[in-house]
């Protein structure tokens, strides 16, 4: 079994605010005894894709190396988002800041019509290790209405996929999409999915869901206020549905695609 944190809180457009948020949450979750925990995407820098160019941020910033460290000295790994700038491209990107003192990147390939206008969108699906060995994929915001992204991630080889978004309030509740669809990520591809949402009193909708992969909801809140969602997911449980001879019970569907069918 392994405990996971997940976060729906409001993020500012400062970055030093915003990490004394992070290390509130991420002393809470591992005092609860929780080995990860997870932020909504751009929760570092807060998401304000009109306002990227003031407010990205470099991988080698201070900001950045002090998540890695906060990530050490807490030990509990962890997972916040932020608008970052290379050179003369900007992208939406989740940081992973692991307990172990090693870190990675995911930037987002699929973007909204909005974020088009100002990021550059990546050309990788990776999967990541935490700390513990747990293999996971990010699938941020409107990447969750790609199965293919899921699809990808579960076939090479994530047992968990985080979905961090920063959907506002006015895009519609989190409860009539997510529950539509959620469970069908993870019933398909077998694996757990862990959302979570950008949350504040005005715009952001907030919303935090776990389904397991048999499909079934195992932990969600989607209330309208600050909340630490923590729920234990069983890995186990994934793996048996990649067993030599599973049974009818723990079919990998994945697998048996026939890709040349598709288009």
């Amino acid at each position: 079994m392994m405990k996971i944190g997940l976060v729906q809180a409001p993020s500012l457009k400062d970055a030093n605010a915003n990490l004394k948020i992070i290390e509130r949450y991420a002393k809470e979750a591992k005092n609860q005894g929780c080995e990860v925990i997870c932020f909504p995407e751009c929760f570092l820098t807060g998401y304000a894709p009109e306002e990227s160019k003031k407010l990205a941020l470099s991988k080698n910033c201070e900001a950045i190396r002090m998540l890695s460290e906060m990530s050490i000295d807490q030990q509990i790994d962890i997972l916040a988002g932020f608008m970052e700038s290379e050179d003369d491209d900007y992208y939406i990107t989740h940081g992973i800041f692991k307990a172990n003192g090693k870190t990675d990147f995911y930037r987002k390939t699929h973007l909204g019509e909005k974020e088009s206008l100002y990021f550059s969108g990546a050309d990788m699906l990776p999967v990541f290790n935490l700390s513990n060995g747990v293999k996971f994929g990010i699938q941020l915001c409107v990447e969750i209405h790609f199965p293919e992204i899921t699809k990808t991630l579960s076939l090479r080889g994530a047992e968990v996929v985080f979905a961090p978004h920063a959907v506002p309030k006015k895009a519609g509740g989190r409860k009539d999409i997510w529950t539509k669809i959620i469970p069908a990520r993870s019933y398909d591809n077998r694996v757990y999915m862990a959302c979570c949402n950008q949350w504040d009193a005005k715009c952001f909708g907030g919303g935090c869901l776990v389904t397991n992969p048999r499909g079934d909801v195992v932990a969600e809140y989607l209330e309208d206020n600050e909340k630490l969602l923590l729920t234990e997911i069983d890995i186990k449980e994934v793996e048996r549905y990649h067993q030599e001879n599973p049974g009818k019970r723990y079919r990998y569907y994945p697998s048996k695609g026939r890709a040349e069918l598709y288009e």
